[in-house]
């Protein structure tokens, strides 16, 4: 997931196309198969179904940084991003971010949430954010919630 991260952060730093290209191409050197294949997927839109709501992603929030839920909702309200919102709330920078799981990894941890019961979702997801950096976390809950979007043109290059 980290390598996954990073690549997001670079390629929204630059406007340069010919520096994303760069960014991608050193990705898919580096990258497991599986991680390519569903960073494209990602990349072009593909969405998966929410196996959780916001309003529990938020209740969850709530309860793992002991703040109000109408606090957490207004937050969530002026960030105007639940995925930015959730991660500066959940991340607590006293624990060690030991977890080292690759993206396909965690997609399928998430595919796997759809039929399981709340509170299973719940242990899961605060699992995650637990043990993920701030950045991990971001990208994370975008993935959960299924708003995920990164600007990648349809532009021919070759």
């Amino acid at each position: 997931m980290k390598h996954f991260v990073e690549l997001y952060k670079q390629l929204d730093e630059t406007n340069s196309s010919n520096e994303k290209i760069n960014l991608l191409k050193n990705y898919f050197l580096s990258a497991s198969n599986e991680d390519i294949i569903w960073c494209i997927a990602l990349f072009i839109g593909k969405r998966f179904k929410k196996p959780v709501s916001t309003t529990q992603l938020k209740i969850w929030v709530a309860e793992k940084s002991n703040l109000p839920y109408w606090l957490v909702d207004e937050c969530h309200h002026i960030a105007g991003d639940l995925g930015e919102t959730i991660a500066h709330l959940a991340y607590d920078n006293n624990t060690e971010k030991k977890l080292e799981k690759n993206l396909s990894a965690i997609i399928q941890d998430i595919a796997d949430l759809k039929d399981k019961n709340d509170d299973i979702k719940k242990e899961l997801i605060i699992h995650y954010w637990n043990n993920l950096s701030k950045d991990e976390i971001f990208i994370f809950n975008k993935l959960i919630s299924g708003s995920f979007r990164v600007g990648v043109s349809e532009k021919k290059y070759y």
